[in-house]
């Protein structure tokens, strides 16, 4: 045989290869979206299974999320939104969807989407999400499981750098402004969510309102451990603080937050810090 038809053979083996499995994990999403819609939000232990399940079937979400159109995940969040009168009925379920558009953690960047994902879609997906996330985000949604903190705050970051990409900062500072108040949960304490909103805020040359209020509440602690606060949040919230008081010509307030950025005890020296000096 000629290395050509061998070619041509293996081609058409791995696309009869590929479309099986496709089918198979549509067989499989729809088996998960069924548990999601039939899990009962109010029920401690129905939420656990739940993320138990969609936790263990997260490579199949990633792949059935890398599928281009109708068949991708983004119109089965749209399903899950619509298909109950309460907004924030399927919160849990969503929010492992949106997870899964990202791509896996070993990339170089956790801030990309998949290739096919469309930015406009998953933006528009996320920004209902996160308006309708339910007050008690924080006390029932995060106790389903312990990861669960850390993907939400995940899906906050792709979903400001969405926005950025996108140029539809102003659109973000909503959503973000309430995904820091329920992960906040009325504590005084620092969320990721927070330091994506300065972030939009600074993007959209909006300083004044709700950024301006949000730097000025004072923050006594941090909640890692349920929160999913990273070290690059901490000390990138107070670099943006930092430009958004300068752009304010507030130099004091501009001057406490560069402080704060770079005298931040670290294993080495950051970027952040680095850039921090020079305004310092």
């Amino acid at each position: 045989m000629t290395p050509v038809f061998l070619d041509t053979i293996l081609n058409r083996f791995l696309q009869k290869k590929n479309k099986n499995m496709s089918s198979a994990n549509l067989e499989r999403v729809n088996g998960l979206l069924n548990a999601i819609m039939a899990s009962d939000p109010q029920s401690d232990s129905d939420r656990r299974q739940l993320h138990i399940k969609l936790n263990s079937e997260a490579l199949c979400l990633r792949e059935s999320a890398n599928i281009n159109g109708t068949d991708g995940l983004i119109p089965h969040v749209a399903q899950c939104i619509a298909s109950n009168p309460d907004p924030g009925h399927h919160t849990l379920g969503i929010l492992h969807l949106l997870n899964a558009h990202m791509q896996s953690k070993h990339q170089r960047d956790i801030y990309a989407l998949l290739e096919v994902v469309d930015k406009t879609a998953y933006f528009n997906a996320t920004k209902q999400f996160l308006m309708n996330s339910p007050d008690n985000l924080k006390t029932k949604i995060f106790s389903a499981g312990q990861s669960v903190h850390v993907m939400y705050a995940d899906v906050c970051r792709m979903f400001a750098q969405t926005a950025v990409d996108l140029n539809v900062c102003p659109e973000a500072i909503e959503p973000l402004a309430r995904g820091s108040r329920l992960v906040a949960n009325g504590e005084a304490i620092l969320t990721p969510c927070h330091t994506e909103l300065i972030r939009v805020c600074l993007k959209s040359q909006q300083i004044a309102g709700v950024a301006k209020n949000v730097l000025d509440t004072p923050i006594y602690s941090i909640d890692p451990n349920n929160t999913g606060l990273q070290t690059k949040d901490f000390l990138l919230y107070y670099y943006y603080g930092g430009l958004a008081y300068s752009s304010l010509k507030e130099w004091e307030s501009a001057v406490n937050f560069f402080s704060q950025c770079i005298n931040t005890p670290a294993d080495g020296l950051s970027s952040i810090v680095v850039e921090a000096h020079k305004y310092w």
